[in-house]
């Protein structure tokens, strides 16, 4: 994996130039990033009068013996979807980096906060100034935790506290990467994923706000630097579906017209049942005309699946496939369906193996076949971009190929989803986000 995809890091998957980019402290304007902070002085940040000081090239602040918490905040604006890098040491007391969050009064500042702290309690993720006991935790270290738009909270443990809270070490600096896109959060440090939070709280999640640094006094030695802001695809559109599958079955958001798909252990899991001659079959009925879709999966046991775009009421096209991206261990197939394969005339010639000829001379330049190696066994992830008349597809943060062809830009899309051929594949963290007004949540 040759980059990071910044919408979704699943855990262990971790890219060369994420490493290579916070193990020198240079990340250039030339790759989006921003310098937070000059080493020099607190330009750019505010907080109390003698609470946070630059000493040695660095932002420490002073740990208020009274006790009082209080917070460095960044006066470059609210910031939304985003990667922040930094490097972070931490030496006695308790700190944090707060992110998306509302500015109260008298420098007090209310939101997502990950914890900077001794090794055994970093990797939680929770809600400075919490309003309610069940946002005090969100995710600890390990976790990748999820809270419902009712404020149910659920947590699925991806790797053992002790084991990713090695990766920080007390007394010395630490590379710390923060990445939030839509409700997803993620922090990192030294290459490490520690905690993953999805938050759909109806109440309380929030998709903005401001960054700050956190003193919680009682004489807390804690330092920053070499801070850097990448702010993520301003472009991406609106989330109007998103599912991580925390829940033991499917439900009504997807629809199974040809089975089987499940979900276990967190995962979308579809599985081929041969003795129908079709590949299992699942969809999200949700209207758009051009979107982001991203999405991690992973081969077990399943030789290729195919991400299809659908519209139901397009009667020139079999069964209304509008356009797909097909997805195997070697490679990666981009088609624009409604004016190629599918379509109703071709569909129908494709029929007589006499007029094969024929066939591939109606479908030149109606889609396009780039040679990829996925490791089976281990999650990727997959952005697909439907702009107009163009589909393109990164893996891994890495760009696979793309295709313009007349039919992908059919003005309506109805639904989306999966085919499976094979015994087994995986999805996970699935997100559209529209890009135009013709999305319908």
């Amino acid at each position: 994996m040759k980059s990071l995809l910044p919408f979704l890091v699943y855990p262990g998957l971790v890219s060369a130039a994420l490493s290579a980019c916070i193990g020198d402290s240079v990340c250039r304007a030339d790759d989006g990033f921003q310098s937070l902070f000059n080493g020099q002085d607190l330009a750019g940040w505010e907080g109390p009068d003698g609470a946070w000081t630059v000493a040695d090239g660095s932002i420490r602040c002073t740990g208020r013996k009274d006790g009082g918490r209080n917070w460095l905040i960044w006066r470059g604006g609210e910031v939304a979807d985003f990667e922040l890098r930094l490097k972070v040491r931490f030496t006695s007391g308790n700190s944090g980096v707060q992110v998306r969050s509302e500015e109260r009064d008298d420098f007090q500042v209310c939101g997502y906060q990950v914890e900077v702290a001794s090794s055994d309690k970093m990797g939680l993720w929770h809600h400075s100034l919490s309003p309610e006991k069940y946002r005090s935790h969100l995710a600890t270290a390990g976790q990748k935790g999820a809270i419902s738009e009712s404020g149910v909270k659920t947590a699925k443990e991806f790797k053992d506290p002790a084991s990713v809270q090695a990766a920080f070490k007390d007394g010395e600096w630490n590379d710390m990467v923060i990445i939030a896109r839509g409700a997803k959060l993620v922090q990192l440090v030294n290459g490490v994923v520690l905690a993953e939070l999805i938050d759909l709280d109806a109440k309380y999640a929030r998709s903005a706000g401001v960054l700050a640094f956190q003193d919680h006094g009682k004489g807390t030695v804690a330092e920053f630097k070499d801070i850097y802001l990448k702010r993520l695809n301003s472009n991406a559109g609106t989330p109007v579906f998103e599912d991580s599958f925390e829940r033991e079955s499917l439900g009504d958001r997807w629809q199974v017209p040809i089975n089987s798909f499940s979900i276990r252990n967190g995962h979308l899991l579809g599985q081929e049942d041969p003795q129908r001659g079709h590949g299992a079959v699942v969809r999200a009925a949700v209207p758009f005309r051009n979107a982001v879709i991203r999405f991690a999966f992973r081969f077990t046991d399943g030789k290729n699946f195919n991400l299809v775009i659908n519209d139901r009421s397009c009667k020139s096209v079999h069964a209304g496939h509008i356009c797909r991206v097909s997805f195997s261990p070697a490679r990666v197939r981009i088609a624009d369906d409604k004016d190629g394969f599918m379509k109703n005339e071709i569909f129908d010639i494709r029929q007589d193996e006499t007029r094969r000829a024929e066939v591939q001379k109606l479908l030149k330049g109606r889609d396009v076949v780039i040679p990829n190696l996925l490791t089976a066994g281990t999650w990727h992830e997959a952005e697909v971009t439907i702009d107009g008349d163009r589909i393109s597809v990164l893996i891994n943060g890495e760009t696979i190929g793309a295709l313009t062809s007349s039919g992908i830009a059919h003005p309506t899309k109805t639904d989306f989803g999966f085919t499976v051929t094979g015994r087994e594949i995986e999805f996970d963290d699935v997100r559209l986000s529209a890009v135009d007004s013709t999305a319908v949540e």
